[in-house]
């Protein structure tokens, strides 16, 4: 690679943003969901807990597991369930394992109106979590 590629792109390399641990604790909440309501709240011992509620209000999964920043803008994730608003009322219905939806997730972390966000759906910009507090 040429000096004047590596001088171009260093700029763009540096301009990824950095968490800490301490900074990306809290709670998030789905942006636009429909068919449900989610919260993950990271805690400090490296700990995840979240509450999926169906439309209804009612409780339908309670989802615990690790968390770590495997970069300095990335989440690892183990036992997470993957919600893409989901109506859990059909799913029910079906009889469908929730059991299906866990693993092993990695996410971007970045800031949108100056508020930490994360996504987890299939393309850039779906399936949102933002911080509330």
């Amino acid at each position: 690679m040429k000096l004047s590629t590596i001088l171009f792109l260093l700029p763009f390399a540096s301009c990824a943003q950095s968490f800490s641990n301490q900074e990306v604790l809290g709670t998030y909440v789905p942006v636009g969901y429909k068919n449900n309501f989610d919260t993950v709240q990271l805690l400090n011992d490296g700990q995840f807990k979240r509450k999926i509620y169906d439309q209804n209000k009612k409780l339908v999964l309670e989802n615990k597991g690790t968390w770590v920043i495997a970069s300095n803008s990335k989440i690892k994730f183990k036992k997470f369930y993957l919600n893409l608003d989901e109506d859990f009322t059909l799913i029910q219905e079906s009889n469908k394992k929730l059991i299906d939806g866990y693993g092993d997730v990695e996410v971007v972390l970045e800031t949108h109106n100056d508020t930490i966000q994360f996504c987890v759906g299939y393309y850039q910009g779906e399936n949102c979590y933002l911080k509330i507090k």
